[in-house]
């Protein structure tokens, strides 16, 4: 591995444990903010639906902008901005229209950066000779780290009412690192609309959608309603950043193992397993 791809690694590691960091605070909290603000367990669920909802139709379409600029990095700087502005909104607003409105914009813009940024990391993985996983990996430790600490930090700057402050300090980092990042020039042909009719005839590949969709619900329940449990159960902040930790610590034997297991059995054996 020479230096050039060395230091593209040391980055998209860095990229992984600061963005994945940022997310320590949303994913746990964001229900908890709704909470403060003194919306009802139903509207919270509502808010918490419309984000996994709208990111299925963000992420294609912003998969398709950055194939026909032929452009990740870009891409991805563009969707980080508009994620930040977005919270801006989200949280120096009140009411539950609005904040509908902004957490519409908010998954809108940030979940597509999510595939954009693996994609880079596969490709340069690939060409330095390691494992996605590794690069991966870093994002779980990002995220325990401040989960471990985010309840701390949280009652230092007045509770989960002000978690906008603590979001909008931990995204420097990303955005800083992300300039050192190298470009990765997306291959293949472009898609075009008659492509697109095919992968849509794919009935594999539709069934093997539904299945992902179907699994994914009960996960993103959890995801929504995981820290107002604990909190109804009685713990505190702190308690509930523990917990997230520990959920993102346990990813981190899959993707250190990942990349071996696919070497020897089918990806989907797997996913069956899983």
């Amino acid at each position: 591995m020479d230096e050039i791809m060395k230091k593209q690694i040391y980055t998209l590691k860095g990229l992984n444990f600061s963005y994945y960091a940022t997310t320590a605070i949303l994913l746990p909290y964001l229900p908890l903010y709704f909470q403060s603000e003194g919306f009802t367990s139903r509207e919270i669920g509502i808010l918490m639906m419309i984000g996994p909802f709208v990111a299925m139709f963000a992420q294609p379409f912003w998969g398709y902008v950055s194939d026909r600029l032929s452009k990740v990095k870009p891409i991805i700087f563009i969707l980080w901005g508009l994620t930040i502005l977005s919270s801006i909104g989200l949280f120096t607003t009140n009411g539950l229209s609005t904040a509908f409105l902004f957490v519409l914009l908010l998954y809108f813009f940030m979940m597509p950066s999510v595939p954009l940024l693996d994609s880079i990391t596969i490709t340069s993985t690939m060409q330095a000779g390691t494992t996605y996983g590794t690069v991966r990996s870093w994002g779980s430790f990002g995220f325990s780290s401040i989960a471990m600490v985010s309840g701390y930090l949280i009652s230092r700057i007045g509770g989960t009412a002000h978690i906008g402050v603590l979001y909008w300090g931990l995204w420097v980092f990303p955005l800083l690192l992300l300039f050192f990042l190298q470009d990765e020039k997306v291959n293949g042909s472009r898609i075009t609309l008659s492509s697109l009719k095919i992968v849509l005839q794919n009935r594999s590949f539709l069934w093997f959608l539904f299945m992902i969709f179907i699994l994914i619900i009960p996960h993103r329940m959890n995801d929504s309603l995981f820290g107002l449990y604990l909190h109804h159960l009685g713990a505190s902040d702190k308690w509930v950043g523990w917990a997230w930790a520990l959920a993102a610590l346990s990813e981190i034997p899959s993707f250190a193992f990942a990349g071996r297991f696919v070497q020897r059995f089918h990806e989907l054996a797997l996913l069956g397993v899983v």
